[in-house]
C-alpha cells in the first residue's frame, strides 16, 4: 500500500511548529505512561471503505496531521492499516492551514467518525479561520459532540481530552497551542525543551559543585602567617641567616634599601 496521499504535508512555519510539539510532547509523555502507544505525525490510515458502483470495495485513506493509537505497539510504521492494527485510533487532531481547513471543519468529521476514531481536534494557529481556534470533539452514538472549554489547573482555559487525559490550552499573545498534564500540573514538553531544561540544571549543578569545590580549596590552599615576604623571601627565613650583628645589615634589594639587588648578600651600613 502506498504510504502518502500525493497531498503537501503540512511542514510550514505555520503548521510546522504545533505539529511538531504535539507528536514530540505526546511520544514522550505516553512512552512512560501508557507503552504500547502509536503516536505519529501525517501517518496514512487506511480503512476498508464502502462500495463503488460496481460492487467493489477500495480502500479509503486520510492522513491525519496527529494520530494517537494505544495498545497497537510503537514499531515503525509507513502506514496505518485499519484492518491489520484491529482498530481504529483513539484520537486524531488536524492544524488548520489556507488549503485544508474548510474540509478539517466541513468534512473530515463525518470521515473519522465513520471509522470510529474516539476524538477529534482541531488548531487554527493564525485566526481567522475557525472560531475559536481550538476545538475539541469527542464521538457519541456515532456523531461528535463538543467538548467544552473548562479552566486549568494552570489558570488558563482550555479542552481537556477524555481519551489523553491530557487539556490543550493557547499560550500567549500569538496562541500558540500548548498541552496541559493534570497529573503533574505542568505543560509538557517536545525532545528539544526536555533536552535544554535537562541541560541547564545540568550547568547549573555543575556551576555550584565548583563553586564549592573552589571554596573548599581556597581554605586548603591558604598560606600559614610565617612572617611578611621580603625580596621573595620570608622573614623567618632572613632572621635565622643573618649573623648575629644583624642590626647593622639589611637585606639589599628588600625594597627597604638603596642600592643594586644582590639576592642572598649583605651590606653594611657605614
Amino acid at each position: 500500500l502506498p504510504s502518502t496521499d500525493g497531498l503537501p504535508m503540512p511542514e510550514s512555519m505555520v503548521q510546522g511548529p504545533p505539529l511538531r510539539y504535539t507528536v514530540s510532547a505526546l511520544d514522550w509523555v505516553f512512552k512512560a505512561r501508557r507503552p504500547g502507544t502509536c503516536v505519529a505525525g501525517d501517518l496514512l490510515v487506511y480503512s476498508e471503505g464502502r462500495p463503488d458502483a460496481n460492487g467493489r470495495v477500495r480502500p479509503e485513506t486520510v492522513a491525519p496531521d496527529v494520530l494517537v493509537a494505544f495498545g497497537v505497539g510503537e514499531r515503525l510504521r509507513d502506514s496505518y492499516v485499519m484492518w491489520q492494527e484491529d482498530k481504529p485510533p483513539d484520537f486524531v487532531m488536524e492544524i488548520a492551514s489556507e488549503s485544508t481547513w474548510k474540509r478539517d471543519r466541513d468534512e473530515k468529521p463525518a470521515r473519522y467518525a465513520r471509522l470510529g476514531v474516539g476524538e477529534y481536534f482541531l488548531y487554527d494557529p493564525v485566526g481567522g479561520r475557525l472560531e475559536p481556534r481550538l476545538q475539541g470533539y469527542a464521538l457519541h452514538g456515532g456523531r461528535y459532540r463538543r467538548l467544552r472549554e473548562e479552566r486549568l489547573g494552570n489558570g488558563e482555559r482550555g479542552v481537556c481530552s477524555p481519551v489523553l487525559g491530557l487539556c490543550a490550552w493557547l499560550r500567549g499573545p500569538r496562541q500558540e497551542l500548548r498541552w496541559y498534564d493534570p497529573v503533574t500540573g505542568r505543560d509538557l514538553e517536545d525532545y528539544d525543551e526536555a533536552k535544554t531544561g535537562r541541560d541547564t540544571a545540568e550547568e547549573r549543578a555543575e556551576a555550584a559543585e565548583g563553586r564549592a569545590r573552589g571554596a573548599l580549596g581556597g581554605r586548603r590552599r591558604r598560606p600559614r602567617r610565617c612572617g611578611r615576604r621580603f625580596g621573595g623571601w620570608s622573614a623567618g627565613r632572613e632572621r635565622r641567616s643573618r649573623p648575629r650583628n644583624a642590626s647593622h645589615h639589611v637585606l639589599v634589594g628588600s625594597g627597604r634599601a638603596r642600592g643594586r639587588r644582590q639576592p642572598g648578600s649583605y651590606a653594611q651600613l657605614g
